[in-house]
């Protein structure tokens, strides 16, 4: 048997980017995190995981699956407990709940922004950015309260989150919106705030068994 250690799966890179930050903030860099690219992914990448020589080996002790919510934050649930299920034949009953699949690893799930609301990872950095800086929404709420009235028209949240980071630059040259990485990694972030300690309860559960 290898080194023992935790794995951590998202849905996709971005949700992938905002984990291993706030692994950083708890100081658990080791722990492994991997996107599956889609919803529609989850399945054919835990049966990758179950194929894989770590978990054969017994060397994972933990696995967390999260997801986004978007717009139903029951059927995000239902989708991933569904998926635990029928590849490794353990029924959650709820989210952020560690059951075992063998003598070695425990899984459990966890749905952005949070349980039991609707959206997604951006949902929450935005939340915490709204927070933290609010005037920088005065013109990204006004657009879109325009749209949703006028144009019968809704803003994805993955549009709102790349405005914002227009909205969120200081500078008197004009601005272009910031890709997800660059604007995590040069707009003010507090990763330490309170919005996120739902999501950091979740994976200090998974770094402190990656770590023992």
């Amino acid at each position: 048997m290898g080194e023992l250690k935790s794995l951590i799966l998202c849905e996709g890179p971005d949700d992938k980017r905002v984990v291993k930050c706030l692994l950083s903030e708890e100081g658990a860099e080791e722990v492994e995190v991997e996107a599956y690219h889609g919803k529609d992914n989850l399945r054919s990448k835990l049966d990758e995981v179950k194929n894989s020589p770590e978990y054969t080996r017994g060397e994972y002790v933990k696995i967390l699956v999260t997801r986004d919510a978007d717009d139903d934050w029951s059927t995000a649930w239902q989708s991933v407990k569904d998926a635990l299920h029928d590849k490794f034949g353990v029924q959650l009953d709820d989210v952020n709940q560690w059951k075992p699949i063998n003598e070695d690893t425990q899984v459990a799930a966890w749905i952005f922004p949070g349980k039991d609301q609707t959206g997604m990872i951006e949902t929450l950095c935005l939340d915490v950015a709204r927070e933290n800086k609010p005037e920088a929404f005065e013109c990204l709420d006004q657009y879109a309260e325009c749209l949703e009235q006028n144009h019968e028209a809704t803003l994805h949240e993955k549009q709102r989150f790349e405005i914002w980071t227009i909205a969120a630059q200081t500078s008197e040259r004009p601005r272009r919106k910031l890709t997800f990485p660059r604007a995590l990694k040069h707009l003010p972030f507090d990763w330490s705030h309170e919005k996120f300690s739902e999501t950091r309860d979740v994976l200090s559960q998974v770094a402190t068994d990656s770590s023992s």
